[in-house]
C-alpha cells in the first residue's frame, strides 16, 4: 500500500508538472508552482525528482535499465541486433495504439522548446549509451581502453532514437499512428538486418546465433 501510494504521488506530481509546462513553457514554471498545483510541499517534489529537469525525464532510469537488460538478459544465442530489433517492434505495436497529441508528443514538443531540456536529453542519451557500453564490456571482457563497446552502444541506441523520432514526426503531420507503425515496421527489419551482419558475432551468449 505504501509503495503504491508513493507511485501515485510521484505520477501525480509528474502529470501536474507536465500540464503546467505544456501550458506555459518549462522555463516559465517554478518548482514552487508545481508543488502548489500538486498540493504537496516543495521538499516532497524534490524527494521524488531531484532536479526540475527530472520532472520531464522521470522515466530515464527505467529506460536505461531496459536497454541494459537487452544486453545482459538475452536468451543464449540471441544476438544484440535481434534483441534490439524485438524491442523496436514492441515499441511500434504500442505506438500503433497512440493518439496524436498524447503525453509523448507533448514531451517532445516541450524538450524541443527548451535549451535546458535539450541539454538534459543529450546528457540522458549519453548516460544510457555509457551504461549499455559498460554492460557490453562486461559481457565481452573488453578492457576499459577498448572503444568498441561504446561505438556499438551508440549505434544500437541511435537506431532506436531515430525510429522514435521519425514515428513522432510522421504522427505530428497528421498521419494515423496505425499507419505510421505499419509502414515503419519493414524499415525496422531492414535496419536491424543490416546491423545483424555487422554485429551477429559480437557479444553472443553461449548457443546458436538467432536467425531473428
Amino acid at each position: 500500500m505504501r509503495e503504491r501510494k508513493k507511485l501515485q504521488t510521484r505520477q501525480h506530481i509528474a502529470d501536474t508538472a507536465m500540464r503546467l509546462f505544456s501550458e506555459r513553457g518549462f522555463d516559465a514554471v517554478t518548482v514552487d508552482e508545481v508543488a502548489r498545483a500538486a498540493e504537496v510541499s516543495k521538499k516532497t517534489v524534490f524527494n521524488y525528482f531531484p532536479t526540475k529537469e527530472d520532472l520531464v525525464f522521470g522515466n530515464a532510469d527505467e529506460r536505461e535499465a531496459l536497454l541494459v537488460a537487452l544486453v545482459r538478459e538475452r536468451a543464449p544465442g540471441v544476438s544484440l541486433a535481434a534483441a534490439f530489433r524485438k524491442q523496436a517492434i514492441e515499441f511500434l505495436h504500442k505506438f500503433a495504439n497512440r493518439a496524436s497529441g498524447d503525453q509523448h508528443d507533448a514531451k517532445l514538443r516541450l524538450i524541443n522548446s527548451s535549451p535546458s531540456l535539450q541539454r538534459r536529453a543529450h546528457e540522458t542519451h549519453s548516460r544510457q549509451a555509457y551504461a549499455v557500453a559498460h554492460a557490453l564490456a562486461e559481457v565481452t571482457g573488453a578492457p576499459e581502453s577498448d572503444p568498441l563497446p561504446l561505438i556499438v552502444a551508440h549505434t544500437l541506441l541511435g537506431a532506436h532514437r531515430a525510429l522514435f523520432l521519425e514515428c513522432h514526426r510522421r504522427l505530428s503531420t497528421g498521419e494515423p499512428s496505425e499507419t505510421v507503425a505499419r509502414e515503419m515496421e519493414p524499415h525496422v527489419h531492414r535496419i536491424y538486418t543490416l546491423l545483424e551482419h555487422g554485429l551477429a558475432g559480437y557479444a553472443l551468449t553461449e548457443g546458436l546465433v538467432s536467425a531473428s
